[in-house]
């Protein structure tokens, strides 16, 4: 940050925008130790608070951020000297391919959010019940003195039309 010295609460703030893309990044290269991930993704928020004074203002975070999280990433497979199942040449590979899909996960995760808030409040207490607390259908139709099918069949009606609401949006922001 060129112009002035960083301050804590700009690094915070971009972190918690940026910080589910870093995670999706750093999951796509430590593939499915969800410890590890966690780990890297941790030494990373500490590397770039420390390197926050070299982040340029008005450049991506995310990116920068991801590229940090790369090192962090072939910095804990060195010091793990465990049994490579990559070059580092092929996780380099996977490392420039992940930076896509972390963006897209993250623009998809904000229009499904901006979405959800255009369900109505039935549709939503629904929504939570099913995915965020993970009741059974058949709980979510004794809650709220329906049949099972009738549960079903709502889930279905919502879920369309959170697809359809979030391709939308995707499909709009891209033609910007």
């Amino acid at each position: 940050m060129t112009s002035s010295e960083p301050t804590h609460d700009e690094f915070v703030d971009l972190l918690s925008k940026h910080s589910k893309r870093i995670y999706t990044y750093v999951r796509t290269l430590v593939l499915n130790d969800e410890n590890d991930a966690e780990e890297v993704f941790q030494s990373t928020c500490a590397a770039a608070w420390s390197k926050f004074c070299q982040f340029e203002k008005g450049t991506n975070f995310g990116a920068w951020a991801c590229k940090i999280a790369y090192y962090e990433v072939l910095r804990q497979r060195e010091s793990r000297r465990r049994i490579q199942f990559f070059s580092e040449e092929v996780l380099a590979s996977l490392a420039d391919e992940a930076m896509p899909i972390a963006e897209r996960v993250q623009e998809r995760r904000e229009a499904l959010a901006e979405c959800v808030e255009k369900l109505g409040s039935e549709d939503v207490r629904m929504i939570e019940s099913r995915y965020f607390h993970l009741v059974r259908p058949k709980q979510i139709a004794e809650q709220m003195g329906k049949s099972v099918d009738t549960v079903y069949r709502e889930l279905r009606r919502i879920n369309h039309q959170l697809l359809c609401c979030v391709e939308g949006a995707l499909d709009r922001e891209a033609k910007r």
